[in-house]
């Protein structure tokens, strides 16, 4: 090898331990579950296990296994191409947003889906909810919230936002358990770390994470949450001043 080849190849491999030692920095100092973690022993066995790398690529997989070693799943790592994918124009231009409708005339409906994390269509699906909720608002009405598994992330602290509330019940099945506040962060090499940083609290002080959160009221698979919650609405209607309507929301 040349004197300018392995001044390059040195150059290279300075680089990719660089890009390594930035992420694992961002992990041990930043993560909401760093202190599970033997940094000295990981940060030790990563090392020796890149000595040879020349490119950010290269070290990926050993990312991707800190990551694993925190053991929270709201905390992942997109390569580059995994990146552009995730937040393409193809893939956010049909991102679902909030809609909702009445129920007997009497029922608001609101169902909440998954947001895609892209700026653009984020937008689109806040300015859709608040136009969802203002067209069905009601005075003070209460309020039925169903959950289940694909309650996660942000429909989580959607729920959260409601809980410590008077008039409030849920309905359904455990969420997911990623009630926990991350952060995309750009690498220089176009991947992505998205990293779990908080914990999320409800307005009594209540702290939430990565256990999934039960529902006041569940409901066995097969049975009709929507069904249960339109019954405990139509109760309360009985015995409360006539409203606007009540509401009712899928998370």
């Amino acid at each position: 090898m040349t004197d300018v080849r392995a001044a390059q190849v040195a150059g290279q491999k300075a680089s990719a331990r660089e890009y390594l030692v930035g992420v694992l920095d961002l992990l041990q100092h930043n993560a909401l579950n760093r202190d599970r973690v033997d940094w000295e022993r990981l940060r030790r066995e990563a090392f020796a296990r890149t000595a040879e790398a020349t490119s950010a690529a290269e070290t990926h997989e050993v990312i991707r296994e800190a990551i694993e070693a925190l053991g929270d799943p709201h905390t992942f790592f997109l390569s580059p191409e995994d990146a552009v994918e995730a937040w393409s124009e193809s893939a956010t231009r049909g991102a679902p947003v909030p809609t909702g409708h009445l129920i007997d005339r009497l029922f608001g409906y609101v169902v909440i889906p998954e947001a895609s994390g892209a700026e653009e269509a984020d937008q689109r699906y806040v300015q859709a909810g608040v136009t969802v909720v203002r067209d069905l608002d009601a005075h003070a009405p209460p309020i039925a919230i169903l959950t289940d598994a694909r309650t996660m992330s942000a429909a989580e602290a959607t729920l959260i936002s409601f809980l410590g509330l008077p008039n409030v019940r849920t309905f359904g099945a455990p969420t997911a358990g990623l009630a926990t506040g991350n952060e995309a962060i750009d690498l220089s090499d176009g991947a992505v770390l998205v990293l779990t940083a908080v914990r999320e609290a409800d307005r009594t002080g209540r702290l939430y994470g990565n256990e999934p959160i039960a529902p006041h009221q569940p409901v066995p698979p097969g049975e009709d949450a929507l069904a249960a919650a339109t019954d405990w609405l139509a109760a309360l209607a009985e015995h409360r001043p006539p409203t606007r309507g009540a509401s009712q929301t899928q998370l």
